[in-house]
């Protein structure tokens, strides 16, 4: 592709998993499918921005998108957000379209108990969330990813850094209801929930 039609277009997730081929809008007939035509824009940017368009690619289908203005060669518009988890240190990170916006003490599981390994779309939002297995134990603003995991808000503030829970992982209740409105606002299937060793 040149340099001009890299700046004919953007990207942006789409919400209903539905396949569309970009390559007639292109006019490139040999790119036969989004996926094909996502691959080959990958591989003209750099590592970075490849790496969060690989993970974006995981959880959704790409579109063209009209746009106001004309992007760099190296510069994509995707609108999403990324939670990543990492066991090891007990923390959290926040990116909305590749910028770092929070680093949060969160809690994942306790000894004797799993917080699993692995990347998911967020499934459901409940934002007076409580438990079904453990006393009715509240879990404000939750994002469910995986079956009964979720990311919420915990009243055990003074555990938050060090692994307590049940699987789930646990936020700062202020923290979690700025996470749960990102997530409202940008939507469930543009959320990726990425858990870390």
């Amino acid at each position: 592709m040149t340099p001009q039609s890299q700046n004919a277009f953007c990207l942006k997730l789409y919400d209903d998993g539905q396949k569309h081929s970009i390559a007639r809008w292109l006019k490139i007939k040999k790119y036969t499918s989004t996926i094909k035509m996502a691959r080959k824009v990958t591989n003209m940017l750099s590592i970075k921005r490849r790496h969060f368009l690989n993970i974006a690619l995981a959880f959704t289908i790409l579109e063209p998108l009209t746009f106001a203005r004309p992007l760099g060669a190296d510069e994509i518009l995707v609108d999403s957000i990324i939670v990543e988890v990492h066991i090891s240190t007990q923390a959290m990170n926040v990116f909305r379209n590749e910028k770092l916006l929070y680093e949060w003490p969160v809690s994942t599981a306790r000894p004797g108990k799993v917080t699993p390994i692995g990347s998911w779309q967020a499934k459901w939002l409940s934002k007076h969330h409580r438990s079904s297995r453990y006393n009715n134990a509240p879990m404000p603003y939750s994002i469910f990813y995986d079956g009964n995991f979720a990311v919420h808000g915990t009243n055990q503030i003074d555990r938050l850094g060090m692994p307590a829970s049940a699987g789930c992982i646990r936020l700062h209740p202020d923290n979690a209801a700025v996470l749960f409105s990102m997530v409202q606002e940008v939507g469930l299937s543009r959320t990726l929930v990425s858990v870390l060793p």
